[in-house]
């Protein structure tokens, strides 16, 4: 890379140059803002006579003898090339004063203009981006082509509104621009342009998590391959979110790798996920564009299925987006005529009441990050035969019975339907409610949801918030304590659009004044108008003829589907929940899965992430925690029974599954870290046979074997063999069984299998194979993945050899 000082008037400068600004670039975004401050400082350098200025930094890359690639700082760029535009028409204008007439020309034929070319058009030598471009080629024409709604017309306009106003001559506001000095980098052979462009310090406006992925993507690639890509793959996913481009490819990560990024980090969970998945960029580009359609989809209900899009209608407005990645795929599967239209609603259908009796229940919605987050993954794994998608989601919903993730039952829902304060519900969720009480499962429906929204209607206490003496009389002697209890219940609250007028009347002022409930059009008040008197019956039968509308509209589902054999749970560590006798297979936590042995090895693992992550703080509270310690002779080893995390930190494994939770509790309190994200996968639960600190019994049996960092996979490799999982459901445990296998040597594989040809290892003849074949075995699979079948192991996972060559290494 070949850096100069320079005044930014050389980068223009050349009779054929054309600099192109490509499409992976962010749009013209500088407003009259940074406009402003511009303009000031041209008229300061003038005034206070200063040599140079400094302009911040332009990068580029030549293509070709005449053209240069704008890698960064094409705001300054188009912002100078508008300035000097402005000012070219200013002088002709005559609006401001000039002392060489030839100005003008000499900076449009000099700067903006190509000597070669014939139209006005093919001249102009900056290309911006898409719509700029074009906003940008109309200021040459007449006024009444301008773009209006351009960034780069409004810009335009301000700067001759400046320069009309200015005490500056013409001439003196082209020496201010000359003045302008910038750092030129200019790339050279060799240079990475993608991490120039993250490592630059720039003062213009901060790039969006979008914006540095499409540079990542588009970057590097010739102009042609850019413009197609950008054409057919990235502009029409934009268009499909509405721009919400950060939101949309967050959601999209989850769904391909069952890990939710932080909005901050959308840009390197992207970079990981691209180096880890076998697509080309192309092929991830084209399946973002695909779920963009998905998306686009659910978030406005246009499937073109009038029966499907009526309840995704309902759905979206309980503003779910954590089903996104669940959702997406099961969508895309539909279309793809996986999924029948009667299952497709049934999904939605079942989803809705998941999230509304959990709603209803007070259940917080952010445990459901994780569990939306595997949800496909792990119906593909259960899915083994024709099962409808509905049935096994049934199943995953239902099988939770932990509070984060539990699926309200009747009781339950019923009883929060009876006694919660609705009045207090969110505003959303609230307008929810009663637009589906209201219509139900009926075709004549009304739009509640619509005219809260607008005030139109309102939610009205039929007992008033404030009582009235007459009110008083009419529920008796118990009316404070009626007006506590039954005031905000279900049974209380109706819809009407003459709230204000109603007020604190008395019910039957309510019931038959002029557009009184008694007139009411709408089904929610058919009890109402039935009523000749309004008091704790009447609000208490209300309650449970809606409370048993809302049980057969939001149901429990009910399914037969069994699953197969072996089924880990997966369970938050939370603040209480005791693991007494469970065996750890895996732990999720932040961005790691990790598959163990036991929890002696769990725990330095889980301990290193927060160390990375909250190295200060975790470091501050060793003294607090008496797990941790930062002793050398810990450290070392030297003592027994505590294992090095890293240089600066040891963490004590020999003790019983209760004190090692009770030591992680204690570390997530005091960095105030949620317990729930933790997450383990067990064995099935086993009692301990006395009261006694129970330690893992798997600590010392896993010593035993030289193959116990690939045996541990035992559990894991059990659950997907026989499964419908898909590729992207195994690319985390491939990736980390081919890191747990490097560290075995397979000796001359082919060799070792004694001229037997590779297919003819089935499950039944690995059994009897060696451990060296079978490490030959592993060994050639995990080639064939590397270097033309990359979903070698995926196969052997679901095929049963994989389980095979575990349990054949276990017996040795």
């Amino acid at each position: 890379m070949k850096g100069t000082v320079t005044e930014i008037w050389h980068v223009f400068d050349g009779q054929s140059k054309e600099l192109v600004i490509p499409v992976y670039q962010r749009n013209y975004d500088w407003s009259q803002a940074q406009c402003e401050r511009l303009f000031d400082d041209l008229v300061e350098i003038i005034e206070e006579d200063r040599e140079k200025h400094f302009f911040g930094a332009v990068v580029g890359s030549p293509e070709d003898s005449f053209t240069w690639v704008v890698i960064d700082g094409q705001q300054r760029l188009t912002t100078i090339s508008v300035l000097m535009l402005a000012l070219i028409h200013a002088a002709r204008a005559g609006e401001i004063d000039l002392a060489q007439s030839s100005l003008p020309d000499a900076l449009e034929g000099n700067y903006l203009l190509r000597k070669d070319g014939s139209e006005l058009d093919s001249k102009v030598k900056l290309k911006p981006v898409k719509d700029d471009a074009e906003a940008y080629r109309r200021l040459f024409h007449a006024e009444k082509d301008f773009m209006e709604s351009s960034n780069v017309t409004a810009n335009y306009r301000y700067f001759r509104r400046r320069l009309a106003d200015t005490s500056l001559s013409a001439d003196e506001v082209w020496l201010a621009i000359q003045r302008l000095e910038i750092m030129l980098l200019d790339l050279q052979k060799g240079d990475d342009p993608q991490r120039i462009f993250e490592t630059l310090n720039s003062t213009g406006l901060a790039l969006s998590e979008a914006d540095k992925i499409r540079n990542f993507v588009l970057m590097g690639l010739k102009t042609k391959h850019q413009d197609r890509l950008y054409e057919y793959q990235w502009n029409p996913m934009e268009k499909n979110v509405e721009y919400r481009t950060d939101w949309f490819i967050r959601w999209f990560l989850v769904t391909k790798t069952s890990r939710t990024p932080r909005q901050d980090e959308v840009y390197e969970a992207f970079k990981a996920y691209v180096q880890r998945t076998d697509q080309t960029i192309d092929e991830v580009l084209e399946k973002m564009r695909e779920y963009s359609t998905y998306a686009r989809q659910i978030t406005r209900h246009e499937t073109g299925e009038p029966e499907l899009d009526k309840v995704l209608a309902r759905y979206r407005t309980l503003h779910s987006d954590v089903m996104l990645p669940f959702l997406l795929p099961v969508l895309r599967d539909h279309h793809e005529g996986i999924v029948p239209l009667r299952d497709m609603i049934r999904i939605i259908r079942i989803l809705e009441s998941y999230l509304f009796r959990r709603t209803v229940c007070g259940m917080w919605a952010n445990a459901l990050n994780k569990i939306f987050a595997h949800a496909y993954s792990e119906l593909r794994r259960l899915r083994t035969g024709d099962q409808e998608y509905s049935e096994v989601l049934i199943y995953l919903l239902r099988r939770r019975d932990e509070s984060s993730g539990r699926f309200p039952d009747d009781e339950e829902f019923r009883e929060e339907l009876q006694t919660r304060n609705f009045y207090r519900l969110r505003t959303e969720n609230r307008t929810y409610l009663f637009e589906c009480l209201e219509n139900l499962d009926s075709k004549d429906t009304r739009d509640i949801a619509t005219r809260l929204e607008s005030g139109e209607l309102s939610i009205e206490h039929i007992m008033p918030q404030q009582l009235t003496t007459a009110w008083r009389e009419e529920l008796g002697t118990e009316a404070d304590t009626i007006h506590q209890t039954w005031l905000n219940r279900l049974g209380n609250l109706t819809v009407t659009a003459y709230n204000s007028a109603y007020s604190n009347s008395t019910f039957e002022s309510k019931l038959h004044a002029a557009n009184g409930l008694a007139e009411s059009p709408y089904r929610l008040n058919a009890y109402v108008k039935e009523q000749r008197t309004w008091g704790a019956e009447q609000i208490a039968q209300r309650t449970q003829q809606l409370a048993d509308a809302a049980l057969s509209f939001w149901p429990y589902a009910e399914t037969n589907f069994a699953p197969p054999a072996v089924v880990l749970p997966t369970e938050p560590m939370g603040w209480s929940r005791s693991f007494r006798g469970r065996e750890i297979v895996a732990y999720e936590f932040g961005d790691t899965t990790q598959t163990v042995s036991a929890w002696s090895e769990a725990l330095p693992g889980i301990v290193g992430s927060i160390l990375r992550d909250h190295r200060a703080q975790l470091l501050a509270s060793v003294r607090d925690n008496i797990m941790l310690s930062t002793d050398p002779v810990h450290i070392h080893g030297d003592e027994r029974g505590w294992v090095r995390v890293d240089p600066s930190l040891a963490v004590f494994v020999a003790s019983s599954t209760n004190q090692k939770l009770r030591g992680l509790r204690q570390l997530f309190d005091a960095l105030q870290l949620n317990a729930d994200d933790l997450v383990f996968t067990l064995r099935t639960a086993r009692s301990s046979c006395d009261g006694a600190a129970l330690i893992d019994e798997s600590e010392t049996a896993s010593e035993q074997s030289p193959y116990s960092a690939l045996i541990k996979f035992h559990p894991r490799f059990e659950e997907l063999a026989g499964s419908a999982s898909a590729p992207a459901d195994t690319v985390s445990i491939r990736h980390e069984f081919r890191a747990a296998f490097s560290a075995h040597d397979a000796g001359d594989a082919m060799s070792s299998l004694q001229g037997r040809p590779f297919v003819e290892f089935t499950p039944e003849v690995i059994t009897g194979s060696t451990h060296v074949q079978v490490l030959a075995l592993i060994h050639i699979t995990l080639e064939q993945e590397q270097y033309f079948n990359p979903a070698a192991l995926h196969q052997s996972l679901l095929d049963g050899r994989a389980i095979a060559w575990l349990e054949r290494l276990r017996s040795s």
